[in-house]
């Protein structure tokens, strides 16, 4: 679903310098969505302590302003995005790297 949303293509050319680019791709993908998964619950931990501290009475000390957890990617990482594609594109059009074939 996220390699969609990035325009990637599933099954791209399997030369050695696609591939290692993919699986890293795929592992960053997992840690960031690791990573937005344990924010969200920790969102959700703060708002049920606020409520718990003004259901018995208390005060909140004021803080900074929080950070809500989104999935929409801002348009600099967007064209973050579209460069390293490009890139990696042209690494391999252009030949840098090996471009044998890699069995999976």
């Amino acid at each position: 679903m996220v390699l969609r949303e990035l325009g990637i293509e599933e099954r791209p050319l399997p030369t050695k310098t696609i591939a290692d680019y993919y699986d890293h791709l795929r592992k960053s993908i997992v840690t960031l969505l690791s990573l937005h998964k344990i924010a969200a619950k920790k969102e959700t931990l703060l708002h049920q302590r606020k409520n718990e501290i003004k259901h018995l009475g208390g005060e909140i000390a004021e803080s900074e302003p929080e950070v809500k957890v989104t999935q929409k990617r801002t348009a600099q990482q967007q064209q973050m995005m579209a460069q390293k594609r490009k890139s990696a594109a042209a690494m391999d059009a252009g030949g840098g790297g090996q471009n044998k074939r890699v069995k999976r």
